[in-house]
Order: C-alpha cells, then sequence, then structure tokens
C-alpha cells in the first residue's frame, strides 16, 4: 500500500548569530491512509519543527535545508506556492495547541470557519453557512447557530479548540495534524478532546499525526509510533512493540518516567539535558545521558537495526557483532 504521506531525509536548521541550529536532522517516515500516528519525544526534540516543515510555516532564520515531502507522490518542497497553498488549504490541515492564538479575538467564530472555505471552495454563502453549522455540531457544539454568531472570548477553552478543529476540518482534508491539541486543557477536557478527534478520524477515514510529550495520549490514540530525540527519529513501531518491547534506551526511559495508574513506585526520571543541536553531537545523541553508552556511541551514530514486524530502533547495543562482542566480555 503506498502511503499517503512520505518524508525522506528532511533536515530543517535555524540560522541564528550564533550559527546554525540543526534542529531536525534527516528524518524519514511514512503516513498510511487511515492511520493514526504519533511522534512523541522531549520538548526541543524536533517534533514540532517537523510538522511545521510538512505545512511548510517554519519562518526565518528557519528553513528547510534538505530532503523531500511527498504528499501522493508530489514533492512540496519543489512545488509552486500557488499549488502549496491548495494542498495546505483543502488536502492537510493543521490543529494547533493554542486556540487563541488560532482564533482571531475580533472575528466572529463563523466568519472565521467561513473564510476558509470562502478561499478554497465555490460555495455560496448559504452553503459556507450552512458547512460551519454543520461543522460545529460534529465537533459537539451545542446550538450551533447561535454560536456562529459569537466571538472567541464567548466561548471556554476546550469549546475553542473544538472550533479550531473544526476549522481545520473545514475543507475536509485527508490528513489532519495535531501539536500537542490538549496541552492547554485540564485532564477532563483533554479526554474529551480527544475522544472526539479519533472519533471524527473513524468515521471519515481521516490520516492523522499526533504530536505529543505525553505517552499516555500515545498509549490512548495512536496506532505506530515515532519516537524522536535529538533532531533525530531513534525508535518507530506499533504501539504495542513501543510499549511493550522498548529497543531504544531513551524510549526505556521515557516510560520509566511515565506515571502508573495505582502504582506507588517512584518514577525514574532521566538525568542530564538535551544536547545542544548548534553543535550535534557525532554520535548518538542519547550518549551523554545513557547509562549503557561505549565509546563508539560518542563517535557514531548507529543504523536503524529492525525486526521482522518492522520496530526498528537506533542503537549499537542491537548491532549483532556488538552483541557478540558484550556475550564474549560476560563469559570472561
Amino acid at each position: 500500500m503506498n502511503p499517503i504521506l512520505q518524508i525522506n531525509q528532511l533536515k530543517t536548521s535555524f540560522f541564528t548569530s550564533s550559527g546554525e541550529v540543526a534542529a531536525v536532522r534527516g528524518v524519514s517516515f511514512e503516513l498510511q491512509q487511515g492511520e493514526i500516528l504519533g511522534i512523541v519525544g522531549e520538548s526541543g526534540c524536533g517534533k514540532s519543527v517537523t510538522v511545521k516543515s510538512i505545512m511548510n510555516i517554519i519562518k526565518p532564520p528557519g528553513r528547510v535545508v534538505d530532503g523531500e515531502i511527498l504528499f501522493k507522490g508530489e514533492n512540496l518542497l519543489t512545488i509552486s506556492k500557488r499549488r502549496i497553498r491548495e494542498i495546505k488549504g483543502n488536502d492537510i490541515a493543521m490543529i494547533f495547541q493554542d486556540p487563541m492564538t488560532s482564533l482571531n479575538p475580533v472575528l466572529t467564530i463563523g466568519s472565521q470557519l467561513m473564510e476558509t472555505m470562502k478561499a478554497h471552495t465555490k460555495l455560496t454563502k448559504a452553503e459556507r453557512e450552512q458547512r460551519a453549522t454543520d461543522l460545529l455540531r460534529a465537533v459537539q457544539i451545542n446550538s450551533p447557530e447561535t454560536r456562529l454568531k459569537q466571538y472567541p472570548h464567548e466561548f471556554s477553552g476546550g469549546m475553542r479548540q473544538r472550533v479550531v478543529i473544526a476549522m481545520a476540518l473545514a475543507n475536509d482534508p485527508e490528513i489532519l495534524i495535531a501539536d500537542e491539541p490538549t496541552t492547554a486543557l485540564d485532564v477532563t477536557i483533554q479526554d474529551q478532546i480527544l475522544k472526539l478527534l479519533k472519533d471524527l478520524q473513524r468515521q471519515q477515514s481521516k490520516s492523522v499525526i499526533l504530536i505529543t510529550h505525553d505517552l499516555g495520549v500515545v498509549a490512548q490514540m495512536c496506532q505506530r509510533v515515532l519516537v524522536m530525540y535529538g533532531g533525530i527519529i531513534v525508535e518507530s513501531g506499533t504501539r504495542e512493540a513501543i510499549f511493550y518491547a522498548p529497543k531504544h534506551p531513551y524510549t526505556i526511559g521515557l516510560l520509566r518516567a511515565m506515571p502508573k495508574l495505582n502504582s506507588r513506585e517512584r518514577l525514574e526520571a532521566i538525568p542530564g539535558s538535551p544536547p545542544a543541536l548548534i553543535n550535534p553531537p557525532k554520535g548518538c545523541p542519547f550518549a551523554s545521558r545513557c547509562q549503557s553508552a561505549m565509546k563508539l556511541c560518542l563517535t557514531r551514530l548507529p543504523d536503524f537495526y529492525a525486526d521482522d514486524e518492522g520496530h526498528k530502533a537506533r542503537c549499537w547495543l542491537l548491532d549483532p557483532a556488538v552483541k557478540e562482542m558484550k556475550g564474549r566480555k560476560g563469559h570472561e
């Protein structure tokens, strides 16, 4: 099955007065039709920069410096600006984490919903208004006809996030990118928003990329997971593979730091700090924080080592030669 979206060796940097910050350093992955793909990692790992690169919203001093972003085989990095606008308006849409920065406080909810439709469809004004009403109803906002005439400040935080989701759905995109969509919400509202997203994805067979630092959200929502660290993907696999058979020491550390329901076990924080990407490490970016690090880890970045199920991780401990060497030392 051909992926709907394919990212090949994506590199995005920010060119500052202090030097080049290599925020994304050769990221590759695929998004299949109808799946929810999670990208997880600490703040600064490159996950948000990756999806903003896909959406072509990296602002100076940042820019994509290499790679391919293929939407149905069409490279978004080489097509015209007009075609990019068409794809962003109709085929790929983004849900941002802060609805207050996504909504204009001086315009009604209805005018903002209909503005996107006006730019990308040939619907009449009456048809746009009906579509906007239907969208608010779809995201479970009561009295949508009345709500269309109201302003963002008249909505709660959870309701505003529902409006942002409705705006992303306005032109029926094939791909939804949700960047930390529940960060600013309390736990109860967060659960409602996630359930809404999952229901909409299932009903409309959309492909979703979900960016989060919360492994609980990943467990609830995603079918496949990418773990990012230091601007690269360090592990990828199905949700079950990542949670029950993690391979990379960073993934294992994240899981140990995750609170468990009805457990009194003390959480284990990962010691140290992420690397500064203005001078990226030559080897594994996690080596300085890894208790299992070897000299090799500091000097060379490992390739991916995969099992027969496609679960793969970028760690020298998975290299057959390293395993054999460590095995011999263990018997001496």
